[in-house]
């Protein structure tokens, strides 16, 4: 499901170099088939080679103590370390819009330029929130059984 999301991010109306992906899988699921994860890691960098070393990915490690098994644990995981390897680049994290979709997802080509154009035009933008409410542009919505949408 991510390489749509991957694909409709390398066709944003919007500065490739200035796209920074994190991809962060759960050390549990890599364990199964590591060779599995070996080979779509490299296919994924050969695929969306456009974005270089701004493509990062990591393993978040089973068992972290205090965390909580799943989704928001593996974003945070895959946010610290991205941030912390931007860090080691010397890049400034505070030039940085975040924006973290499920993998479903995939964004319309105008979406970085309108978050960026609105976070840069209000007066007050560290007081908002720029992350899109509901997606229902073009993600599955449309593809799964009715009483799955009904209840969504």
């Amino acid at each position: 499901m991510f390489y749509l999301n991957l694909k409709a991010l390398s066709h944003q109306n919007y500065p490739l170099e200035n796209i920074f992906i994190s991809l962060s899988f759960e050390q549990r699921l890599v364990e199964q088939d590591p060779q599995y994860f070996e080979d779509m890691i490299q296919n994924i960098k050969l695929e969306f080679k456009e974005f270089g070393d701004r493509l990062m990915i990591f393993t978040h490690p089973k068992n972290v103590e205090g965390e909580a098994i799943g989704a928001a644990a593996n974003r945070t995981w895959g946010t610290r370390m991205a941030v912390e390897e931007l860090e080691t680049r010397g890049i400034d994290i505070n030039d940085f819009l975040t924006t973290s979709p499920d993998e479903d997802i995939r964004l319309h080509k105008e979406f970085l330029a309108a978050i960026s154009y609105e976070y840069l035009t209000l007066p007050q933008r560290r007081q908002k929130f720029f992350q899109t409410a509901v997606y229902l542009f073009a993600n599955n919505y449309w593809k799964v059984p009715l009483l799955i949408r009904s209840w969504s």
